[in-house]
């Protein structure tokens, strides 16, 4: 059974602007709760930078999740995106 199941891949910044948007937060909110100014929430939610170890970890902290979730989540959009080349 070797079946390939192709499904969409979602960037991590959509996971990250959920997850603000089911909490109610803005920009300004999740940079409290990171411990980062709201130029840095920006330019992850605008998908300009990837999830590291650093930003897991924040992330982690601000939504009260493991950081593995996060970079599992880098890590599987970066996977799918070559797989598509």
């Amino acid at each position: 059974m070797s079946e390939h199941i192709s499904v969409e891949e979602f960037p991590p910044a959509e996971y990250v602007r959920e997850a603000m948007e089911s909490l109610g937060w803005n920009q300004s909110d999740l940079a409290e709760a990171m411990g980062c100014d709201r130029r840095a929430v920006s330019r992850l939610i605008d998908g300009h930078v990837s999830i590291t170890s650093e930003i897991a970890y924040a992330l982690a902290v601000a939504f009260d999740t493991s950081e593995t979730v996060w970079e599992n989540l880098q890590h599987s959009y970066e996977l799918s995106l070559a797989a598509r080349k």
